[in-house]
């Protein structure tokens, strides 16, 4: 028992056809395929009109003004700066009570 027919056969731009046998397939010849082809776009169809009414795109959002830097005062060298001046701890603070 043969299960390989009847088949369907698909063309890019025919309807399928059912066919019986192995010969009838060949007879087709080779645009005919057992899968379903891509639709094929014909020259001949025209473009899809724009849409009538279309929504109009917001305007752009306009760049913000750049900032003013700010003023950058100048920098110390650490070796003019004066070290911390460290105050003496009283000595009725360290007692024990």
């Amino acid at each position: 028992m043969n299960t390989d027919y009847p088949r369907m056969l698909f063309h890019r731009t025919k309807e399928p056809v059912t066919v019986q046998t192995r010969e009838e397939e060949a007879a087709l010849g080779p645009d005919w395929a057992r899968r379903i082809w891509p639709a094929a776009t014909s020259a001949a169809e025209p473009e899809p009109a724009p849409a009538v009414n279309p929504i109009p795109k917001p305007p752009p959002c306009p760049e913000p003004e750049p900032e003013p830097e700010p003023e950058v005062s100048p920098r110390v060298s650490r070796r003019s700066a004066k070290p911390p001046v460290k105050h003496p701890i009283p000595k009725s603070a360290t007692k024990k009570r």
